[in-house]
């Protein structure tokens, strides 16, 4: 079953509850939820289907994010998804400033400068 969850990248976020499912426990609040998610983290396949969700939720259908941004995406957040809902709008913010369309390592790098709970992470 968890298998089945991991590889519909429309809902990363599942994988936790299945993780509940199969231990035939009750399904978690939100904020246990969020707990696990802060403590266990996305993978980076995970990290990349819950950025591609989020912009699709946002209206956003054309590809966006550079594979090697979503690789220091996921190390600079470890896979938490308030840390990687920051990092992600800052560096989206720092691609618009750039007229770009494309979010690269260099504007996951300007979102370090402006997030400094992920850069100590990425370099302890």
């Amino acid at each position: 079953m968890l298998q089945q969850v991991t590889q519909n990248p429309t809902v990363p976020l599942k994988v936790p509850y299945a993780h509940w499912q199969q231990n035939q426990r009750p399904l978690p609040s939100v904020s246990v939820l969020y707990r696990y998610l802060r403590r266990q983290g996305l993978d980076r396949s995970q990290v990349e289907s819950y950025l591609v969700h989020g912009l699709r939720q946002a209206g956003l259908e054309r590809p966006c994010l550079h594979p090697a941004a979503v690789e220091l995406l996921a190390s600079a957040s470890s896979g938490a998804p308030r840390l990687l809902n920051l990092l992600a709008r800052a560096a989206g913010i720092a691609a618009a400033q750039a007229n770009l369309n494309t979010i690269g390592p260099e504007d996951i790098q300007a979102a370090l400068e402006l997030v400094p709970a992920a850069r100590d992470r990425l370099n302890p």
